[in-house]
């Protein structure tokens, strides 16, 4: 993770690159509901709270949201999927 600037929250690109995932894939999880920690659209910038981005990877579970995957595959019982 980069160092810490004091942002409270972190645009969709960054968020998603610190998920390993790319620009597409994070606005269109994004735009279906499915990114693994919620999105806030201000004006025209979509951003996640950096605090809920740390605990999904520190607990590897967004807090909130029963665990749910973002990956096209169906998890078995009890395990996540990111992508």
């Amino acid at each position: 993770m980069p160092a810490d600037d004091g942002a409270k929250v972190l645009d969709l690109v960054t968020a998603g690159r610190w998920l390993g995932i790319g620009r597409s894939l994070s606005y269109r999880l994004a735009r279906e509901g499915r990114f693994p920690v919620p999105v806030l659209q201000l004006g025209r910038r979509r951003v996640v709270s950096r605090a809920a981005l740390e605990n999904l990877l520190e607990m590897g579970s967004p807090a909130g949201q029963g665990g749910r995957h973002v990956s096209g595959d169906t998890p078995s019982k009890g395990e996540h999927h990111l992508g």
